[in-house]
């Protein structure tokens, strides 16, 4: 027994050894653990918060960078009129920020504070009254575009006027001038209206008409901008159609036909299954008033309706950016229909 003890020790020995250094390793594991302290400090009140500017809707601050390494953003409140009812209304990550669309008639007051990765928040810095001042008059709107349109359908005859808004904080609203040559003076005696937005529809004109328009722009202060340069467009008359004639059969070469409008730069064709609608093939533009129908063949035993219209500017009108724009149709056509068999 002693000699098969003594042949087997060093196999035990080992396990227990084995077992002891596991057991070791899992007790200095569950012994050595160290927990970190939460993170309650917060970071530094922003230093040199300043306005460095509040004219013309807006107010501008300044501050130093915070340098803790756990930084995360700055946080910007306002009251307006009073102390009483702060509100957080931005978050930046910059040393800068501007508020806009500010009133004239009120008083704003600011305070920043800094927020770090745990979600401390700093001591609010001291708080800056702003009582913003109108400077200077906005910058004048850009690419004015007249288009007029005469579509007998719709019972419909104007000019709509489009514009670029100029990118400023305080605008209020714009003013449309209108004169019958490029040079008319922007006064009292051409305002015709204003808008809010950068589109206006004239309808108190007719076919045959020619205007421009000029547009300012007028800040909450009231003070009006130097006019745009003019855009313009005429009213054409309505095309007449003249082959083929309306309900009728329409039988091959498939020519249509229509007198010339005065100042018309192009025509196109329509023919549709419905008024306006469902459109099955449209000519290319061109100045000719006669177009050869070549579309898919007709359907037999079936009514078309076909129109045309007419352009007062030709395409690829360039307006900022070198974006490019088809121009509307001016005018257009009653809608005739004719069969085929």
């Amino acid at each position: 027994m002693k000699y098969m003890f003594n042949a087997f020790a060093p196999a035990k020995l080992k396990l227990i050894i084995m077992f002891l250094m596991i057991s070791a390793a899992i007790l200095f594991m569950s012994c050595g653990k160290i927990t970190a302290p939460a993170d309650v400090e917060p970071p530094d009140t922003p230093a040199n918060f300043t306005l460095i500017g509040g004219g013309d809707g807006q107010a501008h601050f300044r501050w130093s960078k915070n340098i803790e390494p756990d930084f995360d953003k700055y946080l910007i409140y306002r009251s307006i009129d009073d102390m009483s009812t702060f509100t957080r209304i931005a978050e930046t990550r910059q040393t800068e920020f501007v508020d806009v669309f500010l009133s004239y008639d009120m008083v704003y007051y600011y305070y920043l504070t800094a927020l770090d990765f745990a979600g401390n928040e700093s001591a609010a810095t001291g708080v800056i009254d702003v009582r913003t001042i109108n400077v200077s008059s906005t910058a004048s709107p850009n690419n004015v575009t007249v288009y007029g349109h005469n579509y007998p359908n719709l019972n419909q005859i104007e000019f709509v006027i489009t514009w670029t808004s100029p990118n400023v904080s305080d605008l209020m609203m714009f003013r449309i001038y209108r004169g019958t040559d490029p040079f008319f003076r922007a006064d009292s005696a051409t305002l015709i209206d204003s808008a809010t937005v950068g589109i206006y529809y004239d309808r108190n004109v007719k076919p045959g008409d020619l205007f421009y328009y000029k547009i300012t722009s007028v800040d909450v202060g009231l003070k009006s901008s130097l006019p745009s340069a003019a855009g313009y467009d005429r009213i054409l008359t309505k095309v007449e159609l003249t082959n083929p004639s309306n309900r009728i059969e329409f039988t091959p070469p498939y020519q249509f036909t229509w007198k010339s409008v005065e100042h018309a730069v192009a025509y196109k064709v329509f023919v549709a299954k419905s008024p306006l609608a469902d459109t099955i093939w449209t000519s290319q533009k061109s100045i000719d008033t006669t177009a050869i129908y070549q579309g898919a063949n007709f359907a037999p035993n079936s009514i078309y309706y076909w129109w045309v219209a007419a352009y007062s500017k030709r395409d690829s009108l360039i307006v900022d950016k070198n974006i490019k724009i088809s121009p509307d149709i001016n005018s257009r056509s009653l809608i005739w229909t004719f069969f085929v068999r």
